[in-house]
């Protein structure tokens, strides 16, 4: 019961996102007052229910994000740091990517960052 209700809030959450997202261009061409007030209501309500209905939602891949956060390398220390900084500009289109000195630092941070070499 709990995955159908689940599907049933993502799939509200959906629909409700498409009114809103349809909601200015119907502004746009409405030919009248009343219709006007009509989409104005319309748009509102889904706002309304919108807000109302992600409160609910489950959110999507808890256990992935929590172990991807622990696989993650702690920052650069402060000498690869450095010697990044007197690679300055490091725009690979402003600067030779020939230069030995530049290579043999992005791999260095690249073993850092990713544990391989490449």
């Amino acid at each position: 019961m709990t995955r159908f209700a689940d599907t049933l809030v993502s799939f509200g959450l959906v629909v409700l996102g498409l009114i809103l997202m349809a909601t200015p261009l119907a502004i746009w061409v409405a030919w009248s007052g009343t219709v006007l007030v009509i989409v104005l209501a319309t748009g509102t309500a889904a706002g309304v229910l919108y807000c109302v209905l992600v409160r609910f939602e489950k959110p999507a891949g808890t256990k992935g994000h929590e172990a991807s956060a622990k696989a993650r390398p702690e920052g650069l220390p402060e000498p690869v740091m450095d010697e990044l900084q007197k690679l300055h500009p490091f725009v690979h289109h402003n600067r030779q990517s020939e230069s030995p000195e530049f290579h043999a630092a992005m791999r260095r941070v690249k073993k850092r960052l990713y544990g391989r070499r490449e």
